[in-house]
């Protein structure tokens, strides 16, 4: 079902009319659009240069990188995912209902966040706007918030949350408030082949408020480099009128 406000004011063309040559998305990809979602934050770190590549660096966080500060500029498109991609997020709640289901020992059974309406996402930092996040779900630990990030992949060869993760689960901390994470990782559950699927592993990732801090300075310097780029567009369309 579409979001309520589609073709609502909430468009970008309304907002920044000569510097959009690409009709932007609407619904909750064109309001992530106005700002940095916490997926995104791995990419901004390495696009701003505050966080190097390595050679674990996944492949689609590198071209992200490269692309991303043209696309929350509307200069660029975002690309789609690709099939294994939408195979794990099709598979979140599925990930979540096994886990509810079975011996968790001391683990929480989580909640999934399908059941927040679509309408009211992103989220958006209270310190910092340009910086929001989706929450995939949620629990609690010990009477405190968790914020649940949920992973999958096609080979499960993950042995420990990769730095990636934890940039993102602590962009996710800072809009949720959350006091730490639940990494909830389904190893082979983006695989087309349901013999691949194996149990869910669970990974505590504490909440690291100098990592905040900086993830929300790098969500302050990216939009600047968004307003610069919108400026640039916004010139260039004038010189050739």
């Amino acid at each position: 079902m579409a979001d309520a406000d589609d073709g609502l004011s909430m468009e970008l063309d309304a907002m920044y009319p000569a510097a959009q040559p690409i009709a932007p998305p609407t619904g909750w990809h064109g309001r992530r659009l106005l700002t940095f979602g916490a997926s995104e934050v791995p990419a901004l770190l390495i696009a701003l240069g505050m966080e190097q590549p390595d050679d674990a660096t996944p492949g689609y966080v590198l071209e992200l990188a490269e692309r991303l500060i043209d696309i929350k500029a509307g200069l660029r498109r975002p690309r789609k995912a690709g099939a294994a991609a939408d195979r794990g997020s099709a598979a979140e709640t599925q990930v979540v209902a096994a886990w509810n289901a079975h011996d968790r020992g001391d683990w929480p059974a989580i909640v999934h966040a399908s059941s927040v309406p679509r309408e009211w996402l992103p989220l958006i930092d209270r310190h910092q706007p340009r910086l929001s996040c989706t929450p995939d779900a949620w629990c609690h630990i010990g009477g405190e918030l968790v914020n649940v990030q949920i992973k999958t992949d096609v080979r499960g060869d993950k042995t420990q949350p990769t730095r990636e993760w934890v940039w993102q689960v602590n962009a996710e901390c800072a809009v949720t408030g959350a006091a730490g994470s639940l990494l909830l990782y389904a190893p082979g559950w983006a695989s087309w082949r349901r013999e691949d699927k194996r149990r869910c592993v669970a990974w505590v990732v504490e909440r690291d408020d100098a990592m905040i801090d900086r993830i929300r300075d790098a969500a302050a310097q990216g939009w600047q480099l968004v307003e610069q780029a919108r400026a640039a567009a916004r010139k260039e369309i004038d010189d050739e009128r």
